[in-house]
């Protein structure tokens, strides 16, 4: 219900809570634009969204993916003042598949890696990587069934602690 959601967004204490230990970000690309969504973690995998960031523009050209590059390169500062980096980003190859390869092929050693959802039940929500043909990337499958089902579990969470997600009501979270 996403009027349930909505009524769990909440007002941090700064931009990312004293109980995130790491960030990473998953993105998606489109025809017109890269949307981005960075995630706190701490511990028993409870989360926050951290931020969510549409870039409009057209994923063929290089300036959009500039524009994502130093997006990832922030620094972000924790309600206890510890800064942490974004510590791994998965970015989904399915469309644009050479455009992504291009962009994750020389970021690999800042933990950037192409993903591709891999449709089905029972397969592993995330498997080995292999390396792509085309790019010569490290390519990661995400079960994507498995995936909305941890998903969907998780949102129906109502206490704090284990797997529970948190977001705000800033920094890109809005009813959509």
């Amino acid at each position: 219900d996403s009027h349930y959601l909505e009524s769990r967004r909440e007002a941090y204490v700064g931009d990312v809570p004293e109980k995130v230990l790491l960030i990473t970000a998953g993105i998606d690309v489109q025809a017109d634009r890269i949307e981005a969504e960075l995630v706190g973690w701490g511990m028993d995998e409870e989360c926050w969204g951290i931020e969510y960031k549409v870039i409009y523009g057209d994923p063929s050209q290089r300036e959009i993916w500039k524009n994502l590059d130093q997006w990832l390169m922030q620094r972000f500062t924790t309600a206890d003042q510890r800064e942490l980096h974004i510590a791994s980003v998965c970015i989904d190859s399915g469309y644009l598949t050479k455009d992504v390869y291009d962009f994750v092929k020389p970021r690999q050693v800042r933990n950037i890696y192409a993903i591709k959802g891999v449709g089905g039940f029972g397969k592993p929500l995330v498997s080995r990587p292999s390396n792509s043909s085309v790019g010569k990337v490290r390519l990661f499958t995400v079960g994507t069934d498995t995936a909305k089902d941890v998903v969907y579990g998780r949102l129906r969470i109502e206490e704090e602690g284990y797997g529970f997600c948190h977001w705000p009501f800033a920094n890109g979270y809005h009813e959509d």
